[in-house]
């Protein structure tokens, strides 16, 4: 039998997605590219119990705004520590991470919004124990 060596390509997604992770949420490259927020430096996170949908605004400028949480840069994409957001809004992250394809919704009050539908929580096939 002949042996391959693998070699990682270190390639990164050209498709623009947004991880739901324990701690918050981590931008791809891809999605600080479709986007052009290359100089953004805060975020306003919302939530639509009714829809199950969590949308992200990005405020122009460099000042702070109410309700923004602070970006940070991580390799070409972007993070944002959300635990007070998940906590405040009863959202369990373990429930719901991985990844989504983020969509532009246009929204009469917020203008633009970037919006994530989070998935039904997966069952992990645990039988409740017998009494």
């Amino acid at each position: 039998m002949s042996y391959e060596l693998f070699i990682s390509s270190h390639s990164v997604s050209a498709d623009p997605f947004i991880s739901l992770m324990k701690e918050g949420f981590q931008l791809n490259a891809a999605f600080v590219k479709k986007h052009q927020l290359e100089r953004a430096t805060a975020v306003r996170v919302y939530f639509d119990r009714t829809r199950g949908t969590i949308g992200f605004q990005f405020p122009a400028g460099t000042q702070p705004q109410d309700g923004a949480l602070r970006l940070k840069r991580h390799a070409g994409g972007l993070v944002v520590r959300a635990k007070g957001f998940f906590r405040s809004q009863g959202i369990d992250p373990a429930k719901h991470v991985g990844r989504y394809e983020p969509r532009e919704v246009k929204d009469g009050v917020l203008k633009r919004l970037i919006v994530i539908k989070l998935r039904a929580p997966a069952s992990h096939g645990r039988k409740t124990p017998k009494a």
